[in-house]
């Protein structure tokens, strides 16, 4: 399942998950992105192109713990 935005650094945070980036303009795809430029991403307002591939079971658990 793809998530995106915050939700998708917390879980690469907390299980080792590869953070992606979408292609932009800019560009091109990026896999496995370093968290420090992903959380700058989010700080540009842009959360909608960083995102991460986890089973449901890992996204529930992370609701859980909201």
């Amino acid at each position: 399942m793809k998530v995106t935005g915050e939700k998708a650094l917390d879980l690469a945070m907390r299980y080792g998950l590869p953070i992606y980036k979408r292609a932009d303009a800019h560009k091109g795809f990026r896999e496995a992105i370093p968290l420090e430029d992903a959380q700058e991403i989010l700080r540009h307002g842009d959360p909608e192109s960083i995102y991460t591939e986890a089973e449901p079971e890992l996204l529930a658990s992370l609701s859980q713990d909201e």
